[in-house]
């Protein structure tokens, strides 16, 4: 949906890469079971502040800080992204909408060319050559960085499910 999708992925492998590390660092270290192990990463990562369920050594200790660490880093890196990604996203919709309202308002006596294709390439070159007012609608936005390298003029990048 938007370009940050990857970041909220990368959040949440990284929070259960950091699981996955503190359950195995549990087993290990201090000879935990599973569930005693994943209910220790899971306490410790979310700072709870419950009851050890074994008493740690000082390995136990130094890993545990670790955890801390890399796994509140991680929590708060993946909340971020997953918030920007909700949040920014309808925010940047509503930019979108009014850049986009105020655009339209604006414009008198112009061409407007849908897709900016093989053939939309074609008219807006003719289009620029002969001095015209015209707009681009396209629903690409990988075409509108293209496409505003060859000059200023109106292009509105339409996403597809925008209804009017």
């Amino acid at each position: 949906m938007f370009s940050n999708t990857r970041f909220v992925i990368l959040g949440l492998i990284g929070i259960f890469f950091i699981v996955s590390l503190g359950v195995a660092g549990y087993m290990y270290i201090e000879g935990a079971g599973f569930i005693d192990a994943l209910y220790m990463t899971i306490i410790t990562i979310a700072t709870v502040g419950f009851r050890e369920v074994f008493e740690l050594s000082s390995a136990g200790k130094i890993f545990t800080i670790i955890i801390i660490i890399l796994g509140t880093g991680f929590i708060a890196y993946a909340a971020t992204q997953i918030i920007d990604y909700l949040i920014a996203g309808e925010i940047k919709k509503s930019f979108w909408r009014k850049k986009m309202d105020k655009k339209i308002k604006q414009m008198e006596n112009h061409y407007i060319i849908c897709g900016y294709g093989r053939m939309g390439r074609f008219i807006v070159e003719r289009l620029k050559f002969n001095n015209e007012k015209f707009a681009v609608i396209e629903i690409n936005s990988e075409m509108e960085k293209e496409a505003e390298e060859l000059g200023k003029y109106s292009f509105l990048v339409m996403p597809p499910k925008v209804m009017f």
